[in-house]
Formats: structure tokens, sequence, C-alpha cells
């Protein structure tokens, strides 16, 4: 990597893609910029992400455990063998209807003896079946159960 000044702006040069990309973990990008920026196979562990604009973004197969996503705008985003972590820190981002749906398959393919949790699961069902993952990987679409008993 070469560093320099240019005017009042730093500017970085990477010999490599794979050398930007490992530099990102735990990088403060608190409100940056990343429309359409490609962050394949990124090192964002521990990132702060607060409010960054990642739309269109090619995440595929980022790292982003323990990353904070507080809203951030992940819409229309690559999202496939992503590393992502349920916390207090990724609250309020803002997803496409592909990624709420990758989420809810993922929750639908969840077992879960509570008889609650499969009403649920049910209701998810339609929007489940709409997650792109599943063509892309050709995963099986979701089955409406007739009972609960059918788990």
């Amino acid at each position: 990597m070469e560093c320099k000044r240019l005017g009042g702006e730093v500017i970085f040069t990477y010999t490599s893609q794979k050398e930007f990309i490992t530099l990102l973990r735990e990088a403060n990008l608190q409100g940056a910029d990343l429309r359409w920026a490609n962050l394949r196979e990124a090192n964002l562990q521990g990132a702060d992400l607060q409010e960054a604009d990642l739309r269109w973004a090619n995440l595929r197969g980022a790292d982003l455990q323990e990353a904070d996503l507080r809203w951030a705008d992940l819409r229309g985003a690559d999202w496939d063998f992503t590393s992502f972590q349920f916390r207090c820190n990724t609250f309020d981002f803002t997803a496409s209807p592909d990624l709420f749906c990758i989420i809810a398959y993922h929750i639908c393919r969840i077992k879960c003896d509570d008889v609650e949790i499969q009403e649920l699961q049910q209701y998810l069902v339609p929007f489940a079946n709409k997650a792109g993952i599943i063509q892309r990987h050709y995963l099986p679409l979701i089955k409406i159960k007739e009972s609960a008993n059918e788990f």
C-alpha cells in the first residue's frame, strides 16, 4: 500500500483488491458512501458502518461479524454467503425486500417445537419463498403445513 497527500486529502493506493479488503477490519466507515462498492469477501469484522450507504454493494462472502450496521442502508446489496450476526448493533438497518425474504427463509428453516413459533413461520412462508437465494442456489421452496403437528 502506498499513501500520498494530495492537497488536504490522503490518497491510498493498493496493490490489489485483497490488500484493500483486509484493511477494513474495525474500520470507522460511519456514514460512508459505499454504493456499488466491491467489498466481496471483505473482512469488516467490528467495522463501524452506522448510517453507511451500502446500496448495491457487493458484500458477497464478506465477514460482518460484530459490525455496527445500525441505520445502514443495505437495499440491493449482494448478501450471499455473508457472515452476519443478529445483535443490538444490527437493529434498524434498511433492507431490500429480497434481504428480508432471505432472513425469513432462514427463520422458516429453523426447527422449533413451540406452536406459536410454528404459526409465525407459516405466516412467513410466502415471503420466504420469494428469496432470491432459492433460485440462485437451487434451494427447496418451503411448504405451507396444514397443521402445526406436521413439524
